[in-house]
């Protein structure tokens, strides 16, 4: 390394999982990324995002700057104008639609989660009055965040294991090792502490190779491999009674639909062994 390059912390947001980089610098300019050892969440973890960040740094597609259109929508010109100008004009639009149309006539529309500017996006969405907030993140987690606010907890299906006291983690169709290294770094800590791993996915992927137990479950039929868990699990009692009794709704329905998901019809179903299940 050249004595005109100089290190500096950051934080990668190619992601939700935020890993830790070191960004290599020559004046302004942005050599290269590399993982940063120290970050507790990476640990040195750069995948080929984090590598790719320089290029989108310097890519002459970036908006940097806010661009009006210029001439009719599709020709592809614009003119650059100042933040306030851009801000006031969108204020003013926005409040000119609300006023005639209501705010149910406004709808948000991005990319892959980013974590606080989702929520802020989502706050946004609330004060002025619409729910049509939609993305990526959203059709991708939205449905689990709900259900787990309103059952159990906030963001457990996604969390990560504790080394030293989680017993067992379930990873179903997901390869952290490939897509969540923060968390495969804690699953591997938690497993060398005695924590047993199941990975439920149709490949033998790298988190499947580290699986005490691999599921390789025909692709598509999960809904019928968790009906057949629940069955195996209601019908021999391997469920928490006491949380059951005093906080579920509806256990007694769910208890009479799974009847007809015994393990083996949903061998059948899912490819998965009805022992295994």
């Amino acid at each position: 390394m050249g004595s005109d390059i100089v290190v500096k912390r950051a934080i990668c947001t190619m992601c939700p999982h935020g890993c830790g980089l070191l960004v290599h610098l020559r004046g302004q300019e942005v050599v290269r990324a590399s993982g940063n050892p120290n970050s507790p969440d990476g640990k040195g973890f750069i995948c080929v995002k984090g590598q790719a960040a320089p290029q989108l740094h310097v890519h002459p597609d970036r908006i940097n700057y806010p661009l009006k259109r210029v001439g009719n929508r599709g020709e592809g010109n614009w003119e650059r104008v100042t933040w306030e100008r851009a801000l006031d004009e969108i204020a003013g639009k926005l409040g000119e639609t609300k006023q005639k149309y209501g705010p149910e006539a406004v709808a948000v529309i991005g990319g892959t989660v980013r974590e606080p500017g989702d929520w802020a996006f989502w706050r946004w969405c609330n004060l002025f009055g619409t729910p049509n907030f939609i993305n990526q993140g959203r059709n991708c987690g939205t449905a689990d965040f709900m259900s787990e606010c309103a059952v159990y907890g906030y963001h457990t299906s996604r969390g990560v294991p504790v080394p030293g006291v989680t017993k067992c983690m379930l990873v179903w169709g997901w390869n952290p090792a490939n897509s969540g290294q923060p968390a495969y770094n804690a699953i591997m800590e938690a497993k060398r502490r005695g924590m047993k791993l199941v990975v439920i996915d149709p490949r033998f992927c790298e988190t499947a190779a580290k699986a005490d137990i691999w599921l390789q479950i025909r692709p598509g039929s999960d809904g019928a491999l968790a009906l057949g868990m629940l069955n195996v699990i209601i019908n021999e009692g391997l469920y928490d009674k006491e949380f059951v009794r005093d906080w579920c709704l509806g256990f007694d329905e769910i208890r009479a639909y799974v009847q007809e998901f015994t393990p083996e019809k949903v061998e059948r179903t899912t490819w998965v062994p009805a022992d295994r299940i």
